[in-house]
C-alpha cells in the first residue's frame, strides 16, 4: 500500500506526515480543552475515541489517495507503532506506590491470564489439527 504512495513523490509522502500530525494535534487540542475546562462528566479516552470515530468517518467520504492512506486500518503498524505506546504510557503514568499496592494483582493476571490464553489457544489449535479441520 505505501509503495504506491512513494511513487507519487515527496508531496505526497509530506501530505501523508502532515494528515497524521494534523489528527494528533487535534486530539491534543481535544484533551486540553476537556481538562481545563473541567468537563467532568466526560473522560479524556471517550472524547479522544469519538474524535476518532468522527474522523474516520469523514475520511472515509473523502476520496483523496491521502484520505485512504489516512483511514485505512493496517494491524501491523498498529501493534508496532501504537500498541507500546499505549502500554507503555500507562505504565509511566502509574505511580510507584499504586503499582506496588497492587502488585499480587498484577502479577496474579499477568501469570494466570497468559497461562489461560496459552491453554485455550494450544488446546484449541491442537483440536483443530487433530480434528483435520485445518488447511494441510
Amino acid at each position: 500500500q505505501w509503495g504506491q504512495l512513494f511513487e507519487c513523490g515527496d508531496t505526497a509522502v509530506s501530505m501523508l506526515i502532515f494528515s497524521y500530525l494534523a489528527i494528533m494535534l487535534g486530539a491534543i487540542v481535544l484533551i486540553y480543552t476537556v481538562v481545563k475546562f473541567n468537563f467532568h462528566f466526560i473522560p479524556e479516552s471517550v472524547a479522544v475515541v469519538i474524535y476518532g470515530i468522527i474522523v474516520g468517518v469523514i475520511l472515509r467520504f473523502i476520496k483523496t489517495p491521502i484520505a485512504d492512506h489516512v483511514s485505512d486500518f493496517d494491524p501491523g503498524m498498529f501493534f508496532l507503532f501504537m500498541l507500546p505506546v499505549i502500554i507503555f504510557e500507562t505504565g509511566f503514568s502509574m505511580s510507584k506506590t499504586a503499582f506496588f499496592r497492587h502488585i499480587k494483582g498484577i502479577l496474579l493476571l499477568a501469570v494466570l491470564g497468559t497461562t489461560i490464553s496459552y491453554v485455550i489457544v494450544g488446546g484449541g489449535v491442537w483440536l483443530v489439527g487433530y480434528i483435520g479441520a485445518s488447511f494441510p
